[in-house]
C-alpha cells in the first residue's frame, strides 16, 4: 500500500470514529429531551405555574429532539462516506475489473466487512464462471 493511501485510510479511521462518536452524543441528547417531553406531559398534576414551565421546557425539548435528527443523519453520512472512500483506496490495489469494482464501491453498507455482502456475491460470480472460462 501507498504511504499516501495508508494516511488517507487512518484519516478515514478517524472520521469513522467521529461520526460514531457524534451520533452517539447526539442519540444522548435525544433520549433526554425525549425523557422531558415525557416528564412534562402529565401537566394536569401540577399547578397552572407548575404546568406553565413544564409546557414551556416540553416545546424546548421537542425542538432540541427536531434539531438532533439532522446532526444523527450528518454523522450516518460521514461514516458512509468514510466507508466509501476506504472502498476506493483498497480496490485500487487489485485486478478486479472496473464492473465488479464499481459494484463494490457502491453497494449496501453493512456492519459484515468493509464490502458487506457485495464482497461474497462477486467471488461466487467468479467461482461460477470459472468453469465455463476453462471449457473449450
Amino acid at each position: 500500500m501507498r504511504p499516501h493511501h495508508k494516511q488517507i485510510v487512518g484519516l478515514t479511521d478517524r472520521v469513522l470514529v467521529c461520526a460514531s462518536q457524534s451520533a452517539a452524543a447526539v442519540n444522548n441528547i435525544a433520549l433526554l429531551s425525549s425523557a422531558m417531553v415525557s416528564l412534562s406531559a402529565d401537566r394536569e398534576a401540577y399547578g397552572p405555574e407548575e404546568a406553565a414551565r413544564w409546557l414551556a421546557v416540553s416545546r424546548f425539548s421537542r425542538t432540541i429532539l427536531q434539531l438532533c435528527q439532522p446532526i444523527a443523519v450528518s454523522a450516518g453520512r460521514h461514516m458512509a462516506c468514510a466507508t466509501m472512500i476506504q472502498r476506493v483506496i483498497w480496490l485500487s490495489h487489485t485486478a478486479v475489473p472496473e464492473r465488479e469494482r464499481a459494484s463494490l464501491v457502491q453497494g449496501p453498507l453493512a456492519p459484515d466487512g468493509l464490502f458487506g455482502p457485495r464482497f461474497s456475491e462477486v467471488q461466487q460470480e467468479y467461482i461460477d464462471r470459472a468453469p465455463l472460462a476453462a471449457s473449450p
